[in-house]
């Protein structure tokens, strides 16, 4: 069997890579789909389901307000959802902008990295991606915590 050229090597880690961040990312993006069907209903959710990612949350947010859960609860749900809000920011450089490959020749070394075309000084690079993943994954299981307490408990206060 053929060993494969380094850059084949490389586009098969960096897929995967990509591939477990934009999975990662998607449970949020359904979370919010799924929190604002269970807090307001199948209505609701019709009139936001096409906006945005941070519309969503936003109206997560004004829901959670209106309804006035327990203060703390509230404002632990709503501190995750500014965490997911400021990890799609990230989220938009690393699927809206492609893997570059180039030889760094100061150093000598082969560079890969995501950044934004406009500002390369926000880059990914592989490592980065993965941190993304794990940040995603743990952003997810603390929103479904945030939202299973505030509705676990706003049952048993009726």
């Amino acid at each position: 069997m053929t060993e494969k050229h380094y850059l084949e090597q490389l586009n098969e880690e960096l897929s995967q890579k990509l591939g477990n961040a934009i999975w990662a990312f998607a449970k949020i993006e359904w979370l919010t789909y799924e929190y604002i069907k269970r807090l307001a209903g199948s209505s609701v959710l019709e009139l936001v389901a096409n906006q945005s990612f941070k519309l969503r949350l936003e109206v997560l947010e004004k829901i959670i307000k209106q309804k006035k859960y327990d203060e703390g609860l509230s404002k632990n749900a709503i501190a995750v959802f500014k965490e997911a809000k400021s990890l799609s920011e990230k989220r938009n450089t690393i699927i809206h902008n492609p893997w570059q490959v180039y030889v760094d020749l100061k150093e000598m070394e082969f560079v890969s990295e995501i950044s934004k075309y406009m500002n390369p000084d926000h880059s990914y690079k592989a490592e980065d991606i993965e941190l993304f993943t794990d940040e995603a994954q743990d952003i997810a299981k603390r929103m479904q915590e945030a939202i299973i307490a505030l509705t676990s408990r706003s049952k048993r206060m009726r």
